[in-house]
């Protein structure tokens, strides 16, 4: 069944098991990692076709809430296991997801510890778009919602907010983007902004971090 969820929704509290396998149809979610203190802490975002799954052990201090309104299709853990049981390709879909997902933390991870702020917001903006675009479009979508505040932004991307904001403001002073509002960003060339967030070895590059 299909289930609809507002913004700011904790679909999974730290430590406590799932009772469902829910694919996330549309919208983003963040994985937040709780200190002990109480601070949290973006540790991931989940995308249209990513899962929350009854298998995976629960994470104590890891929280799932909606970033933005999603939808999820959600399946009863006991239809989950039957379908596991009568499905020969659905385990290894699973494991090959999660090793995906995995991969794309790890390359996050470097993106994060060895790239400049501005090829960091560059990529999350080629990232963003790539993950959320609906399959029936062949385009690439000119205007981008941001489904994070700028210091939810700045947390996972590693940086502060002003940084954040300056290389924002860097992107529409070269006339890469304009910005409108708060989360609405416009895409004004693509390639440029390509460039930015892979850029050639050798190339100048930004070292605001």
């Amino acid at each position: 069944m299909h289930r609809r969820y507002a913004k700011g929704t904790v679909l999974m509290d730290g430590g406590a098991k799932l009772d469902s396998f829910r694919i996330l149809v549309s919208g983003v979610i963040k994985l937040l990692h709780v200190e002990p203190d109480g601070r949290q802490h973006i540790a991931g975002l989940l995308f249209p076709g990513d899962y929350l799954c009854p298998t995976q052990p629960p994470i104590a201090r890891l929280v799932a809430e909606t970033a933005t309104p999603v939808e999820l299709c959600c399946f009863p853990q006991r239809v989950f296991e039957i379908l596991l049981r009568k499905s020969a390709m659905l385990e290894p879909a699973i494991l090959g997801h999660a090793l995906n997902e995995l991969d794309d933390v790890r390359g996050w991870a470097r993106i994060l510890a060895h790239r400049p702020a501005l090829e960091r917001v560059a990529m999350f903006l080629v990232v963003l778009e790539q993950r959320t675009r609906i399959a029936s479009e062949e385009a690439r979508r000119e205007v981008l919602h941001l489904p994070l505040a700028r210091g939810e932004l700045a947390d996972y991307l590693g940086t502060t907010i002003e940084t954040v904001s300056r290389q924002l403001t860097q992107l529409r002073d070269r006339g890469i983007v304009e910005t409108k509002g708060r989360s609405l960003i416009r895409i004004r060339d693509w390639d440029a902004l390509q460039s930015i967030a892979a850029p050639l070895p050798g190339t100048d590059r930004n070292v605001d971090r």
